[in-house]
């Protein structure tokens, strides 16, 4: 996944406002499965695709209890969702599901 200036700057707000450290946070993402690459490449809509934690509980509750209806309007693709660890620039995955419609 590419992370685009924009995607950068929303990111570095986002670390402001929570008052996370850049240098050792949690992420959920998910992507959508794409029939055409046979993989989990396309990003969700409406910013539901990443989600910043300062505390490891936070995020692993969000990632247990997230229903699909959590991460994508409607019906669709399956969504391939993911714990990351990020810490002094390195991401780690500590979990990762298939969530269906």
């Amino acid at each position: 996944m590419v992370t685009t200036m924009e995607q950068k700057s929303d990111l570095a707000s986002t670390f402001a406002a929570q008052k996370i450290d850049p240098q050792n946070y949690f992420v959920v993402r998910a992507s959508m499965w794409d029939p055409k690459t046979e993989d989990y490449t396309r990003e969700l809509a409406e910013g539901k695709g990443e989600r910043v934690y300062r505390e490891f509980i936070n995020a692993f509750d969000f990632y247990n209890q997230a229903k699909y209806s959590d991460l994508v309007s409607g019906k669709g693709q399956d969504v391939n969702m993911e714990l990351v660890h990020f810490r002094m620039g390195r991401a780690r995955i500590v979990q990762s599901r298939v969530v269906f419609p």
